[in-house]
């Protein structure tokens, strides 16, 4: 796959997606800067093809990698019902703020090492009921999850694998909802 370094800190209106003939397989490696998504309608990134995948990392040992995704927005990352078997990587040091990571479509993936905090009413990580089938997610050690309503809501066949990660909802409002699956 492709490797996207950012040197600073950068600004784009435009979501980032694959076309159908594209081999979305890339690393976006933050490199201790902010990747700020300035757009109003979907999100960052979508993956929508069978096997896209998107591994995001902060290689700079500073933990300040971010991406600032507009709360209006759908999401911030994303695949959609129509995607199958694609995958999202959040690695160690890097953070999603403003907006949810949303898991549609068949036997997609989310891994969760670094962090995941909305700071407003958006879920941090959501499924959907009617669109999501056979996923799996996993918060590794040391995860942190947040949001001021519900951290995650997982109405969606498959999987949520919490390991020693921190899922916190806001006041009045739980932690993980689980409304289909298998919570391990």
């Amino acid at each position: 796959g492709s490797i996207l370094k950012l040197n600073q800190n950068v600004s784009y209106n435009n979501s980032v997606s694959a076309l159908s003939t594209d081999d979305f397989d890339w690393t976006l490696d933050l490199n201790g800067h902010t990747y700020t998504y300035t757009g109003r309608r979907n999100g960052a990134f979508l993956l929508r093809y069978e096997g896209n995948t998107l591994n995001i990392i902060d290689s700079s040992g500073t933990e300040k990698g971010t991406i600032i995704v507009n709360e209006k927005c759908n999401y911030a990352i994303g695949t959609n019902e129509t995607s199958n078997k694609c995958k999202i990587v959040i690695g160690e040091g890097v953070t999603i703020q403003g907006n949810t990571i949303l898991i549609e479509g068949t036997y997609n993936t989310l891994d969760v090492s670094g962090t995941i905090a909305t700071g407003n009413k958006n879920i941090a990580i959501q499924t959907n009921g009617s669109y999501t089938k056979n996923s799996t997610i996993t918060l590794h050690d040391g995860a942190i999850v947040t949001s001021n309503s519900c951290a995650i809501y997982h109405p969606g066949t498959g999987t949520l694998n919490v390991y020693k990660a921190t899922v916190t909802g806001g006041e009045g409002f739980t932690g993980i909802e689980m409304r289909a699956g298998t919570l391990n």
